[in-house]
């Protein structure tokens, strides 16, 4: 008498199914620990562990020393008085460059972007403090009848507050340097900048100043934005400058136009 075969479950066994599961994994875990095996071993893994992490912790002390360093040499500019400029500061203290540093670390601050050494050296509020308005006081002269490159966040924030306390005009010109038409408009611009001294004219580079481009999110360049209190009254987009001049000189005479 031949055996009654056994019936074959075709939906399957989950208990089988998740021990296949784990026995696979498990398998895995072999082969991969077999080959670390193979090129490293065992006496040697807790060596290099232990190089790793020492590794890590020299590097971290690294930085902190470094930073520390910069902040000691930085104290003694509390005592600057605020009519003084970076550039002045940088002429009497050769050896610490305070405004290329700063002013990278207020960008970038500015920006939402995380400077390396922030907390190490410049955690003082004091410090802080005192080299902001610094960099404010040398930022803040506008020249007029020419075309003003804005590179920062923070630097155009500073030369529209200028702006305000001058003339109150200013128009935000955007533009690239894969931009073909704002290479023949450039001139035109400059000569705008010298026809009407009363508007300042800031050209933001939307690769070199993405915060900036963000801000206004223009659509293509060239762009522009006439602003006035810091606030946008009026935009164009294109490249026609006679649409463009009588938009500036529309708001030049209402007092509201601001070049960018």
């Amino acid at each position: 008498m031949n055996p009654i075969p056994k019936c074959l479950n075709v939906f399957g066994d989950s208990n089988s199914d998740s021990n296949l599961a784990a026995d696979f994994k498990k398998a895995q875990k072999e082969k991969l620990l077999h080959w670390i095996f193979k090129f490293v071993p065992r006496k040697k893994i807790g060596m290099l562990l232990f190089c790793f992490v020492s590794l890590a912790v020299f590097m971290w002390v690294l930085i902190v020393s470094k930073g520390e360093d910069a902040r000691e040499s930085i104290i003694p500019s509390i005592n600057i008085v605020s009519s003084n400029t970076l550039s002045d500061y940088n002429i009497i203290n050769p050896n610490i460059n305070l405004s290329a540093h700063f002013r990278t670390h207020l960008d970038w601050k500015a920006n939402g972007v995380m400077h390396p050494w922030r907390n190490s050296v410049t955690h003082d509020a004091e410090i802080e403090s005192v080299l902001e308005k610094l960099y404010l006081v040398e930022k803040t002269d506008i020249i007029t009848g020419q075309v003003i490159e804005i590179r920062s966040f923070i630097e155009l924030k500073v030369k529209l507050r200028a702006t305000e306390n001058a003339s109150g005009l200013a128009v935000l010109y955007f533009t690239a340097t894969w931009c073909g038409p704002c290479r023949y408009i450039g001139q035109v611009i400059s000569d705008f900048a010298e026809k009407y001294p009363k508007v300042v004219f800031l050209k933001v580079d939307i690769d070199e100043a993405p915060f900036v481009a963000a801000e206004y999110k223009p659509t293509l360049p060239p762009s522009f934005f006439f602003v006035r209190n810091g606030r946008e009254i009026d935009n164009y987009l294109g490249v026609d400058m006679d649409l463009l001049e009588a938009k500036l000189a529309q708001n030049e005479r209402i007092g509201m136009c601001v070049f960018i």
